[in-house]
């Protein structure tokens, strides 16, 4: 089982010959955070834009028929249309918070029990984008990678040795 030959390419520890990617168990952590730090990293607008694509689209969904008395929700409500029909979303995280406020907030447009199936959508998003990004990784992706697994396996020994009573398993 354990020939000695293969080590993790993280923390250098033995593992099994039938390890298919080279990463230890004790290392998934870090390396599953390395991977979402490259991802936003290289990637990261693109995955803005798809989620704020999703809230907008349904924003508009929601309010297409409503009637504002508020100038600001008035002219809110416009940018957001604008943004749609151009195909260009260009949503800072603060127009995000008010979306996602007039939809689910307070008396928004969005009942509760269908709160869980619009988050779950969302998160859809933000997980298709990462089996994508993991599938269509480039050389460079992937050398940044294992150097932020590095990084945060350090940090994490380095973190883990300051408490009193803490062993790290080497």
């Amino acid at each position: 089982m354990f020939s000695g030959q293969n080590r993790c390419r993280i923390c250098g520890a033995v593992i099994s010959d039938d390890n298919p990617d080279g990463i230890g168990s004790q290392c998934r952590a870090v390396w599953k955070k390395a991977t979402t730090a490259t991802a936003h990293h290289f990637r990261g607008l693109d995955l803005w834009k798809a989620k704020t694509k999703f809230w907008a689209d349904l924003f508009i969904e929601e309010y297409r028929n409503t009637k504002f008395r508020s100038q600001f929700r008035k002219g809110f409500f416009t940018t957001i249309a604008t943004m749609q029909k151009s195909g260009e979303y260009r949503i800072t995280k603060k127009m995000l918070e008010i979306i996602k406020n007039m939809l689910v907030g307070m008396g928004g447009k969005i009942q509760y029990e269908r709160v869980k199936e619009v988050d779950e959508a969302a998160k859809a998003i933000a997980r298709g984008f990462y089996e994508n990004f993991i599938q269509t990784m480039t050389d460079e992706e992937k050398d940044y990678r294992i150097n932020m697994a590095k990084k945060f396996y350090g940090e994490a020994s380095h973190n883990k040795s300051l408490n009193k009573g803490v062993k790290i398993w080497k």
